[in-house]
């Protein structure tokens, strides 16, 4: 299989081989982010506990993530590598640790460029996409909407219907 060394193709290796930098500054975020000893609710086991920036409760290790405060491709979208890498590689007050929800809450709405009460509305847009016709067809004659001729039919009908 020979695919071809695209623009786009060498920008995501080169981006996927950034991310995956074992940058010191992430680590010390997540290691300033402990609280205390306790016990994996999943497992039972004993682990250490981290506290979220965001929403404040504590989780074991392998749920808190590194978050850049600043992101690492601005509102405005890729500008240059060097601004990239030096976004990238920040130091340690650049970090701020988050759970797995509050981290995916904040790049939907970094990405998104939404405010932060429209999540709900875009998380349920999101599960709306995801669902096949048949699925979707039902959700909609449950709220008493029309089901639409297809999927972009039905999409903009709910898009309406959550206001969003």
């Amino acid at each position: 299989m020979n695919k071809t060394w695209t623009d786009a193709r060498i920008r995501s290796f080169v981006i996927s081989a950034l991310r995956g930098a074992r940058w010191p500054h992430k680590f010390e975020c997540i290691n300033a982010a402990y609280v205390a000893d306790g016990v994996n609710p999943k497992t039972g086991r004993k682990c250490k506990l981290h506290r979220c920036s965001a929403c404040k409760k504590t989780f074991p290790k392998g749920k808190i993530q590194a978050d850049h405060i600043k992101p690492v491709v601005s509102e405005e979208g890729f500008r240059t590598w060097d601004l990239y890498i030096e976004r990238m590689f920040c130091g340690p007050d650049g970090f701020q640790a988050l759970c797995l929800n509050c981290h995916a809450d904040k790049t939907l709405i970094e990405r998104f460029k939404i405010k932060p009460s429209q999540l709900p509305s875009l998380k349920a847009l999101v599960a709306f996409r995801k669902m096949k016709a048949s699925a979707q067809i039902k959700k909609l004659r449950q709220h008493k909407l029309p089901e639409g001729k297809n999927g972009a039919e039905r999409e903009q009908i709910y898009r309406k219907h959550i206001k969003f």
